[in-house]
């Protein structure tokens, strides 16, 4: 029997099988119930857990509990309707470590169009993730912590310049410290508009 075709089939399903089993992304497929039915390398590896572990588990197996029971409710309303759901998830691994992915969940029908499998194909964003919290962290630092006690370098100043009883010694280190926090204010508000300049906000306001 000739069994040509058999063999390119069998060629180019291990070629599919290599190329998902070998992917740096975290691939896992599920039956109509959600249940793991397989996971490649990556997946085990980001999660701790060795494949045995995982088939016929939920996926809530890595769940972190950082999302609320409304985000997977959505989530999986979109998905058991046929369509594709992207976003970002935060996931826990065996060892109790937080971790966030970039996820897109594929439903996958029959030739009769009923759903028999998902396939989520998630990658690694945990540095971006906390690079964007420093950046909150930095923005804070610099918006509240910063700039409320420079209110009182700048404007203490001015007031005690109203006094008649000053030196001009006196008159002129406050004049100095004056000075000193309107540069370090408009040095602040660089680094803010820096800031919002990387996160895509800034807006261009012309002055002479």
């Amino acid at each position: 029997t000739d069994i040509t075709e058999r063999r390119k089939h069998e060629q180019e399903l291990q070629k599919f099988y290599l190329s998902i089993e070998t992917s740096s992304a975290s691939i896992i497929i599920t039956d109509s119930s959600g249940n793991i039915s397989y996971a490649n390398s990556s997946f085990c590896a980001s999660t701790g857990y060795v494949l045995k572990d995982l088939l016929g588990k939920n996926p809530r197996i890595v769940k972190s509990g950082i999302h609320d029971q409304y985000f997977y409710k959505s989530m999986w309303d979109t998905i058991s309707n046929g369509k594709t759901w992207r976003g970002d998830v935060c996931n826990k691994n065996k060892r109790g470590e937080l971790f966030w992915e970039s996820t897109v969940i594929t439903p996958i029908p029959d030739k009769n169009g009923k759903i028999v499998n998902y396939v989520a194909v998630k990658n690694d964003i945990s540095e971006r993730i906390d690079l964007e919290r420093l950046k909150e962290d930095v923005d804070r630092i610099l918006r509240h912590d910063l700039r409320a006690p420079l209110n009182a370098i700048i404007s203490l100043p001015q007031l005690m310049k109203g006094s008649s009883n000053l030196t001009d010694e006196q008159l002129d280190y406050l004049d100095h410290i004056e000075k000193s926090g309107w540069k370090m204010l408009r040095m602040i508000n660089c680094s803010l508009d820096i800031f919002k300049m990387e996160e895509g906000s800034y807006r261009f306001s012309p002055i002479p």
